[in-house]
């Protein structure tokens, strides 16, 4: 519950308030800066003998006295009233049409296109030849008349109504909102220099005997998932997920010798049905979540950004850092660290609501 407050500058603002007690109000300090401030308001809002006092509703502090307008043609004066605070009056949902933020922009959602399904992304509003958006958005996409543009792979760009991009945004999320991407099929591999060469793979326990160094660092496949995108995953986790595809790729490229396969591509083969069905677990890349792509770090947020022409992520990480202040203890450069304090590494995980 908030209460209408009229601070030292005279302009009404909502805040929640702890009210004085008795013991406050007894007190001399605080009786005078109740009159201070009884004199501060009253000095702003009374600056002319000009007021008519019966035409301002006082009970009302939504509204301030700004001016007289008098026409020059009528001798009567008519006081002119403005809302104090404009983005404290929620409008109505369908008169609402957001420009400053537009939950559509910048999302990316499998729309039809021909005979198939197209990854696109909505890149602005449909505007008219006044340069007015078209349509006005409404909380329940059945009514919402907007028009939006989008992009596609090939740099083509179509219109869209948003209620055709919400139904095939929700179609294809989970109950969550988020969006998964499953293997299509292993279309190349690559390999750095921090990959073991095939001579150096074995290594003589502590026991004396020769094992095959069980290492997967250094080698990426190039995935195409079922939306038609590609993308480079370590091995180490497409081998896990997929290990009887990836054996059967290693075999196909003639990858057994190397060091990353030849230590567990064959007992894979072999075990083929029973790992089938023991897999329970299976890699899916989640990348979206309601159409807006998801980074994995703070780099990679501001370069999504960046990328389309916002500051939504950047505002996300300055309100969570604000928020969480309270629990860091910032030092002085040349203040010592406390005893016992231990350094650890932090990250910030991002998300998106459904709202």
């Amino acid at each position: 519950m908030t209460y209408w407050v009229l601070p030292l500058n005279g302009t009404p603002i909502d805040r929640s308030v702890q009210p004085l007690t008795e013991a406050d109000k007894a007190d001399e300090v605080v009786k005078a800066e109740l009159v201070a401030l009884d004199q501060a308001v009253t000095s702003k809002l009374v600056t002319s003998e000009e007021i008519n006092s019966s035409d301002l509703n006082i009970n009302d502090p939504l509204f301030l006295y700004l001016q007289d307008s008098q026409s020059d043609d009528d001798d009567s004066q008519t006081p002119r009233f403005d809302p104090i605070e404009p983005e404290a009056a929620m409008p109505e949902a369908e008169d609402f049409t957001p420009e400053a933020f537009d939950k559509y922009i910048s999302a990316e959602v499998l729309l039809p296109r021909g005979d198939c399904m197209v990854l696109g992304k909505i890149i602005n509003r449909k505007r008219d030849a006044d340069d007015n958006p078209i349509g006005v958005a409404h909380s329940n996409p059945i009514f919402d008349t907007c028009l939006y543009q989008v992009q596609f792979p090939q740099g083509q760009v179509e219109e869209y109504s948003a209620n055709v991009i919400t139904q095939n945004l929700y179609s294809q999320l989970d109950s969550e909102g988020n969006r998964y991407l499953l293997m299509d099929q292993i279309l190349d591999f690559e390999k750095t220099d921090e990959a073991l060469p095939s001579e150096e793979c074995f290594t003589i326990g502590l026991n004396g005997n020769i094992h095959k160094c069980q290492m997967t660092k250094g080698l990426s496949l190039c995935i195409q998932w079922k939306d038609g995108s590609t993308s480079w995953e370590p091995l180490k986790d497409m081998k896990e997920s997929f290990p009887i595809q990836v054996a059967e790729f290693a075999v196909s490229r003639g990858l057994q010798q190397e060091a990353a396969f030849s230590w567990w591509f064959k007992e894979t083969l072999a075990r083929n049905n029973r790992i089938v069905k023991a897999m329970k677990f299976r890699y899916v890349r989640k990348t979206h979540k309601y159409g807006i792509r998801l980074p994995k770090s703070v780099k990679e947020a501001y370069e999504f950004d960046r990328e389309s022409g916002t500051d939504y992520w950047h505002q996300a990480i300055v309100k969570e850092m604000t928020n969480n202040a309270s629990a860091f203890q910032f030092l002085e450069p040349e203040e010592d660290v406390p005893i016992g304090s231990t350094w650890i590494p932090c990250h910030m995980i991002f998300d998106i609501k459904v709202d």
